[in-house]
């Protein structure tokens, strides 16, 4: 048995929606991804017509992407501090020692 294929249509806005009206749209579904009211695929779709894109899979992907690059450098940037913090609590006991030794200055 035949079916007809499903046909979503999605009508541009009437007027164009000013930067107030396009900042309220983004803010909202921020607030409400943040809050898990909503999922990150329906936020996109919110912010579609303020931020165009044709393939939502796409941009999910690279959504994911960017996100493993932030851990990464994250990580990264905690294993640095900790090193330099080691590193600086290693060598004050050895400047400790080199100021019990030294004779007092006059």
């Amino acid at each position: 048995m035949w079916h007809p294929p499903s046909l979503t249509i999605i009508w541009p806005p009437f007027f164009r929606s000013d930067m107030t009206e396009e900042q309220l749209v983004v803010s909202t579904a921020a607030l409400a991804l943040k809050s898990s009211m909503i999922t990150r695929r329906m936020a996109l779709e919110k912010m579609r017509s303020i931020y165009p894109f044709e393939n939502i899979e796409t941009v999910l992907e690279q959504l994911d992407e960017e996100a493993e690059k932030v851990a990464e450098h994250s990580i990264e940037s905690m294993l640095s501090k900790a090193m330099k913090t080691d590193e600086n609590a290693q060598t004050e006991p050895a400047r400790a020692e080199e100021d019990e030794e030294a004779p007092p200055s006059r």
